[in-house]
């Protein structure tokens, strides 16, 4: 049933948090992976606010490093982004997924310490 709470998402990671939180969630519901799949997936975020970077005062295009998602950085810099860049994204997400009336199942980002566990 779509009326009944079937996920909880939640993340550290400071100003990032709503990028991480929403990259799970389409994960989940888009992309229909299982919570742990969609954690583990590389992130990106536009949450850095550069003082100056090139002459632009503004957001930073940020892409994980060592991911899939890494290799977009050419892509956004030639669509202009400001200072784009590969880094560590660390987000400490966790998610809980309910599944039927019984099941939960917990995820949590190996990049970060941390469990979800359902029982």
């Amino acid at each position: 049933r779509r009326d009944r709470l079937q996920l909880v998402v939640g993340a550290a990671g400071g100003s990032a948090i709503p990028d991480y939180v929403t990259q799970t969630i389409l994960g989940t519901e888009v992309d229909h992976a299982d919570p742990q799949s969609a954690i583990n997936r590389g992130h990106w975020s536009g949450q850095t606010i550069t003082s100056n970077c090139a002459g632009i005062i503004g957001a930073r295009s940020e892409l994980e490093a060592g991911t899939e998602v890494a290799g977009l950085l050419d892509g956004l810099q030639m669509l202009g982004h400001p200072c784009a860049r590969t880094t560590g994204l660390r987000s400490g997400l966790t998610a809980i997924e309910l599944r039927g009336r019984d099941l939960l199942l917990g995820a949590a980002d190996p990049r970060r310490d941390g469990a979800a566990v359902g029982y």
